[in-house]
Order: C-alpha cells, then structure tokens, then sequence
C-alpha cells in the first residue's frame, strides 16, 4: 500500500511538472511575438578585440519589459555576420519609452566587422 502511494505521488509530482513546463513554454512563445515588437538601435566603439555597446530599446509591446535579453549582431562590409553577443539588462522598460543600455561585449570583434543590429531575443512582458 505504502509502495503504491509513493509511485503515485511521484507520477503526480511529473505531471504537475510537466504541466509547469508547458505553461512556461506557451508563455514564453507568445511574448517571443510581442518581443518582436521593440525596436533596438546599436552604436559601438572598438576597443581592441571587445566593443563597447550601446542599445536603445524602444518598447511597443504595449506590456512593460522586465530584464531585456538584447541579441547584437555584427556584419562586415557585405552583411555576412562575423560575430555577435547577447546581454541582460536588469532594468524595466515601461510600454512606449525608450531605454539606453551600454555594456562591454567581451568576446572576439573581427576586424571586418562595419555595421551592427540588434534584437530584444527575450525577457519577461507584464
């Protein structure tokens, strides 16, 4: 009796995991709709092989955005991509305003590198 209420708990305890997971999932994939809705402008500065970046995230969401994951891509001179890096930024960017982030991007930066872009990849919409 006691062998089949601890298996019974333990197939309980999957499935509400499961079901937690496929919330979160369902959640995330529509907010990655919304997300596609910030604009995000780039400027960056060389520093040896890093850059120092700078976003703006304008939020259009009509949600605020909680902790902003922006994605900065850099492509060469016939916009074939030679590198990139992604950031958190713990912040809040409240629906309609614009929010400067800069922070040191610390991997390789070709040389070739001319122009960059940038995309909010993920964070949290309330």
């Amino acid at each position: 009796m006691t062998m089949t209420i601890t298996i019974t708990m333990k197939i309980i305890q999957k499935m509400i995991f499961v079901f937690i997971a496929l919330t979160a999932t369902v959640a995330l994939a529509g907010d990655a709709g919304l997300l596609k809705k910030c604009k995000v402008d780039v400027t960056w500065n060389r520093h040896g092989e890093d850059a120092v970046v700078t976003v703006t995230v304008t939020n259009k969401t009509g949600k605020k955005l909680v902790d902003p994951s922006v994605r900065v891509t850099f492509y060469d001179a016939e916009e074939r991509e030679v590198g990139g890096d992604s950031k958190t930024y713990f912040k809040t960017v409240p629906p309609g305003a614009k929010k400067k982030f800069e922070a040191r991007i610390f991997s390789y930066v070709p040389a070739e590198a001319k122009t960059a872009k940038g995309v909010v990849e993920g964070g949290v919409l309330k």
